[in-house]
């Protein structure tokens, strides 16, 4: 100090350290007390389920798989030292017959749950004595059969539920023996379609007017934010949309559900006798792509009828398509 007032100097004393940084911060008891929550916080949550992950099902969708957990109580959430793993998944391989293997493996929050699918080999299934019966009625046109006896002839009429080929083999050296038939048969059959459109409609127009609410959830644990919620509209649609929390890349237990209530009205329309059965014949292609996709067509027929305020379509399609259907021959063990 003397000597700063020799040269007229200004002392500052800068303190740094552990107890500098108390007494800097010692009148804030909010700060304090802030930081001990979240070091509280962050330790406690870190005994609970953040996140699931889901691996090795390909056929088994993530969602049955997570129902299955939920049912023993593994879910975001779940109090990890209560967890018995290895019994849960256990029980659940037991009771899903599409499962031949599960792990689960915690580290940190989160559950890392891997699956192995039951594999039905062709070799299991050739061992399954079977049938092939005709799903339609038709007349057949061709016959290929790999495995089993042919039981029809080409030009033969048959009515579904008939036998095509059989799976029970008389020889004279052997008896009697069940194998699986395998192949196709195909026939000459007719397939029906329909569609009916109404020519007076109601067609929705959005009013621009919306309300939303959020809520969130913790740890499978839902808060509303708003407890009164008074819709006005007398028709609206609903939409909802989640977001999960992230920080730092980081996914954390908690979502951000949006609401959204969105009002609309009906208006009255009339559509023409040719507008209707243009929708109509739409409908029915649509129909056709899916149920004739792997079929020869022969012909096409239509009959049109307005009535009662409606257009109702009706197609029927003569086609050559496969309608062999195996049919498992039960046996006993």
């Amino acid at each position: 100090e003397k000597t700063a007032e020799r040269v007229n100097a200004k002392i500052t004393v800068v303190r740094t350290g552990f107890p500098a940084l108390i007494a800097r911060y010692k009148k804030r008891i909010g700060l304090a007390v802030g930081a001990a929550l979240a070091l509280f916080a962050l330790v406690f949550s870190s005994r609970f389920v953040w996140d699931i992950k889901i691996s090795g099902n390909a056929d088994v969708a993530a969602e049955e798989i997570e129902t299955a957990l939920d049912a023993y109580g593994f879910r975001l959430g779940s109090y990890i030292p209560s967890l018995d793993v290895g019994e849960i998944s256990k029980k659940i391989v037991i009771e899903n017959e599409n499962l031949t293997w599960m792990s689960i493996n915690i580290r940190g929050t989160v559950a890392h749950v891997e699956v192995r699918e039951a594999a039905f080999s062709e070799a299991e299934s050739v061992a399954e004595p079977s049938n092939l019966i005709a799903s339609f009625d038709g007349q057949i046109v061709l016959v290929e059969a790999y495995g089993g006896k042919s039981e029809v002839k080409i030009g033969q009429t048959v009515k579904k539920g008939d036998l095509l080929v059989s799976g029970v083999i008389d020889s004279t050296a052997l008896g009697y023996r069940l194998v699986r038939s395998r192949g196709r048969v195909y026939a000459s059959v007719t397939k029906s379609f329909s569609a009916s459109v109404k020519t007076d409609v109601t067609e929705k127009a959005y009013t621009g007017a919306e309300r939303s609410y959020k809520s969130i959830e913790f740890f499978s644990k839902k808060a509303e934010l708003f407890k009164n919620i008074n819709i006005s509209y007398e028709k609206y649609d609903t939409i909802v949309d989640t977001e999960r929390l992230t920080i730092f890349g980081v996914e954390l237990p908690v979502f951000i559900t949006t609401t959204r209530y969105v009002e609309y009205i009906e208006n009255s329309l009339v559509i023409s006798d040719e507008e209707a059965l243009s929708k109509a014949r739409r409908l029915i292609a649509e129909q056709m792509a899916v149920e004739l996709e792997n079929d020869e067509i022969l012909a096409r027929y239509e009959d049109v009828k307005f009535d009662d305020g409606y257009c109702t379509l009706d197609v029927l399609i003569e086609c050559v398509t496969d309608i062999a259907t195996e049919q498992k021959i039960q046996t006993e063990q």
